[in-house]
């Protein structure tokens, strides 16, 4: 019975982050009205788009410029948030690594029963990019 919650919690995450877009570029320019915030910048390269939040916090006494960068793809789905630091860039949120432990976890959950049919109907659920990519795992 915990499987179970555990499982549908998962699946529903994974349900979520499927329908939901994101943040969208117009919800974040509207932080410029906010005192830490002190600049953005959107940038089209191709496939992708930018928007570049810079604000500024107070750390150990020290006033510094921290950039969030929100990619987008042509779908208009955030896809990366990356925390700017300097020359630090950290991941702070992937859409595809998140879709992939979500994904990983539930077929684990579901290879607790060692009923392959039920890993093999969730595989098949999916959409055709997230089929090819767990396809391997169809056998399991």
């Amino acid at each position: 019975m915990k499987d179970h919650a555990i499982l549908k919690e998962k699946m529903d995450k994974l349900i979520n982050i499927m329908l939901v877009d994101g943040v969208q570029p117009s919800d974040l320019a509207d932080n410029i009205f906010q005192k830490p915030y002190k600049k953005i910048t959107i940038i089209n390269k191709k496939d992708f788009f930018y928007l570049d939040l810079v604000f500024e916090e107070d750390i150990d006494d020290k006033i510094v410029k921290t950039t969030l960068r929100y990619t987008y793809n042509n779908d208009k789905k955030l896809i990366r948030i990356e925390l700017i630091n300097g020359k630090t860039k950290k991941v702070e949120w992937d859409r595809d690594s998140t879709v992939t432990q979500l994904i990983r976890e539930i077929i684990n959950i579901l290879n607790t029963d060692k009923n392959n049919q039920r890993v093999l109907d969730f595989i098949n659920s999916l959409p055709e990019y997230w089929q090819q990519k767990f396809s391997c795992q169809k056998v399991a």
